[in-house]
Parts: structure tokens; C-alpha cells; sequence
């Protein structure tokens, strides 16, 4: 009964028989017997989080001029008055022409000033202050974490902003939900973006080092291949070696024709010529 042929990852197209198989089982087990020790990079994860897609995470507030307010200030307007508040989505006075009123200019114009507001009583816009000073010191260290250009740096302090959160103020660590306006809103927005950032770099010196790796692992390959088969691999055509004749070399020594003894008959004509003359 005959065994079922072993099926490989490797094709061995060009090299046939026992060749093949014993090709495509060494060349399975040297791939998969890699090389443990590869050295994590650094240049790649430094340079993704200077150029990468998202190389550029804002801290969430800086100290503003406002003596009031002057982190919170720093982010969103605090001096927002709303007018005409029972008809802000008031359409139905228009021009016959289509054109806005006043009244329309005035309230688009107020919406958009709401949305990059914060608004509230005094004691509201006093805890909200406290929590943007204290993402203000997470955004700080986040920052100097980011700007060393170290892997582990920068995941530690993306820890820290977490934990420091969880251990913050009330509007700093509560869940703001959608509402964009809010300390505790932009604080996460801001760790999520630094961890971005990170993830990213992190992916890039991934890829760097596996292909590194991968060199390592071909070379190895070859190396073994060389000495299992004693012979060359196209590895781009995966064409069958073809064994080179042994010439030996030709000596460059010039022979002497070497003079054979005469047989007696030869010897016994001689001498007769020899009474002859």
C-alpha cells in the first residue's frame, strides 16, 4: 500500500524525486526552526511618531490669558451669551428670493459659537476649570513622553494618563458621553490620540523587524540548503541545478616520444645491409 505524499508549504517546481521531497522538508523545517534573538529597533517607531499618519495628537488645554478661567479658556469660549433662545431653530422667515434674514445669520452664527462654548453656572465652570488644569499636567507628560522617541516611555505614559484620570476630579474622570464640550470629553480624546499615535509607531517597528528577521531566516535557509544539497538555488526561478561536469586540467609538461628496442628480426636485416655496403 502505498503512503500518502507529505504535502509542504514550499512548491518545488524544477527539482523532482526524492529531491523535492527532501527539499521541501528542510527547507518547512528551517523556516519554521527561525532564529529566536532579534533585536527590537528603535528608528522606525521614532520616525512613525514625527511623520506617521497620526503624528501630531494636541495636548487637551494649556494655561490661557483668562484670569478666570484660564485652562478651560484655553480650549473653549466661557463668554458666550445666547440670544433669542425659545427660537433658535426658527426657519420660516426668508426673502421671496430664498435669501437668510438677519435673524437666520445671527442664530447660525451663535450655533457655532455654542459648539466650541462652555456654558454654565459659576460653580459648573469652576469644576470644569479644575479638570482642565489637571489633563493639562496628563497632556504635559504625554507630550515630553512622546517628544523622547522612546517606545517604552511612551507607553508608560499613556498608562499614567489613565491612571491619573481614574484618580482626577469628578468632571475629569467621569464618562462626558457626547458631549463634546466638556473637560473630561477632550482629556480622553487627547489620551486616545497619544495612544494612537503609539499604536502606529509600534506597527512600524513591528514590520521593520520582521522583515529583519525575514533576512536572517533566508540566509539561514540558504545556508542550509547549500550544505544538505552541496549545490546552487535559483531562488527566483526555482529552476533544478544543474550538476557541472569535472574537467581535469590539462598538464602543460611536453612529452618525449620514447624509442622502442628493435626485435631481432629488425637486427639480423641490419646486419646484412651492413655487409652489403
Amino acid at each position: 500500500m502505498k503512503q500518502p505524499k507529505k504535502k509542504y508549504s514550499f512548491t518545488t517546481k524544477g527539482i523532482s524525486g526524492d529531491v523535492a521531497g527532501d527539499f521541501a522538508k528542510k527547507t518547512g523545517e528551517a523556516v519554521e526552526n527561525l532564529p529566536q534573538f532579534n533585536f527590537r529597533g528603535k528608528d522606525a517607531f521614532k520616525g512613525s511618531l514625527s511623520k506617521g499618519p497620526n503624528a501630531t495628537p494636541q495636548v487637551s488645554f494649556t494655561k490661557g490669558e483668562d484670569r478666570k478661567l484660564p485652562y478651560l479658556s484655553s480650549r473653549f469660549k466661557t463668554d458666550t451669551k445666547v440670544e433669542d433662545p425659545f427660537q433658535r431653530d426658527d426657519r420660516s422667515q426668508t426673502h421671496a428670493y430664498g435669501a437668510s434674514t438677519i435673524r437666520q445669520d445671527r442664530k447660525r452664527n451663535q450655533d457655532a459659537q455654542l459648539r466650541r462654548s462652555i456654558t454654565g453656572p459659576s460653580e459648573y465652570l469652576k469644576s470644569q476649570e479644575k479638570a482642565a488644569k489637571e489633563s493639562s499636567k496628563i497632556g504635559k507628560n504625554l507630550q515630553s513622553a512622546m517628544s523622547s522617541g522612546d517606545e517604552a516611555t511612551l507607553k508608560n505614559a499613556v498608562t499614567q494618563a489613565n491612571t491619573s484620570t481614574l484618580a482626577g476630579s469628578y468632571n475629569l474622570k467621569r464618562d462626558p458621553g457626547k458631549v463634546t464640550n466638556d473637560a473630561s470629553f477632550a482629556n480622553r480624546s487627547m489620551i486616545n490620540a497619544f495612544d494612537t499615535a503609539r499604536k502606529d509607531a509600534s506597527g512600524a517597528q513591528d514590520l521593520v523587524d520582521y522583515s529583519r528577521g525575514l533576512k536572517g531566516r533566508i540566509n539561514t535557509l540558504k545556508a542550509d540548503l547549500s550544505k544538505t544539497f552541496a549545490m546552487t538555488f535559483d531562488e527566483r526561478s526555482g529552476a533544478k541545478p544543474t550538476p557541472q561536469p569535472t574537467v581535469k586540467p590539462k598538464s602543460n609538461t611536453t612529452r618525449t616520444p620514447t624509442r622502442t628496442a628493435p626485435s631481432s628480426q629488425n637486427r639480423t636485416q641490419a646486419r646484412v645491409q651492413e655487409d652489403f655496403d
